[in-house]
C-alpha cells in the first residue's frame, strides 16, 4: 500500500520577516523559480507515495491551486480549516476524512521545510515502511543540539 502525503500548509508567515515578503507564508516565498511549497511537491512525486492531502486555510487556496496545476498533480484533496489551530489539529483533522483507507501508513510533510536529499528520505521510507502500523509511528527530522519551547524536540533511544 502506498503512503498517503499529508501536507500542512497553513503557516501565515509572522515568523520569517525578510526585507518586501509582506508577510508572504514562508512555504510560498520566491526563492528564485522555486518555493519551499514546490519542494514539498516534487517530494511526493514518487512511487511510494498515494496522492496528496493538503491541509490549509481558505485564505490560501488559490494560491494552493496554482501549485498544484504547476506541478500537474490532479488526484488531491484539501481540507480547509475554518480557523487557525496548529499542528496538532490540523493532523488530526486531516487524518480523518473518508479518502484514507483504514490501515493506510501516512506521512505529514510541513510545507515550509526544505528537505534536500529526497533519494535519502524514501530509502529510509521503504526501508521502515514494513514496520509502520497503527501500533508505531516514525519521526524523520533534524537531530536537535537543545530543547527548545518554540519547536519542540523528541528524546530518543539509541
Amino acid at each position: 500500500m502506498k503512503i498517503k502525503p499529508i501536507i500542512l500548509c497553513g503557516g501565515s508567515g509572522t515568523r520569517l520577516n525578510l526585507k518586501n515578503n509582506n508577510n508572504t507564508p514562508k512555504q510560498f516565498i520566491d526563492f528564485g523559480n522555486w518555493s519551499l511549497f514546490d519542494k514539498t511537491l516534487n517530494r511526493i512525486k514518487s512511487s511510494i507515495f498515494d496522492s496528496p492531502v493538503i491541509s490549509t486555510n481558505k485564505k490560501y487556496l488559490k494560491q494552493i491551486r496554482f501549485y498544484l496545476k504547476k506541478h500537474r498533480i490532479i488526484n488531491y484533496k484539501i481540507i480547509l480549516e475554518p480557523v487557525k489551530r496548529n499542528t496538532a489539529p490540523a493532523i488530526l483533522s486531516s487524518t480523518l476524512i473518508k479518502d484514507i483507507e483504514e490501515k493506510q501508513p501516512l506521512i505529514f510533510f510541513s510545507a515550509d521545510h526544505l528537505i534536500e536529499k529526497k533519494k535519502i528520505l524514501e530509502k529510509s521510507l521503504k526501508k521502515n515502511k514494513r514496520n509502520l502500523s497503527y501500533e508505531n509511528i516514525f519521526i524523520f527530522g533534524i537531530k536537535p543540539t537543545a530543547p527548545s519551547s518554540e519547536y519542540g524536540y523528541f528524546i530518543t533511544k539509541k
